[in-house]
């Protein structure tokens, strides 16, 4: 590998990771919430590490160049069978074909 390449993957990596917090506290100021009891679901451990997975993803491909926006744009409801499911080549191909059918 050269040295240009290593710099332009710990540029990328930095990029990412910048737009995965970016796109998870923007995602916080939502205030989702579930069930009758519309428990906050930023207070559940598990859900928010499937928005964190959703935000990398989202990050992962908009920095590889794909038409893919770095923030979470779906409603819950069609997030939600990505939560608890969905793995993270699941949700690649799942936020590829959403710019596709759009």
């Amino acid at each position: 590998m050269s040295p240009l390449t290593v710099v332009v993957a710990v540029e990328d990596d930095f990029v990412i990771k910048q737009l995965t917090n970016d796109c998870f506290q923007e995602w916080q100021t939502r205030d989702w919430r579930l069930g009758e009891d519309a428990a906050r679901v930023a207070d559940m451990p598990s859900y928010v590490e499937a928005i964190k997975r959703i935000c990398g993803a989202s990050a992962e491909l908009f920095v590889e160049g794909y038409p893919v926006s770095p923030f979470i744009h779906q409603s819950q409801r069609v997030i939600l069978p990505f939560i608890f499911s969905g793995q993270n080549a699941d949700v690649r191909q799942w936020l590829l074909n959403a710019t596709t059918d759009d």
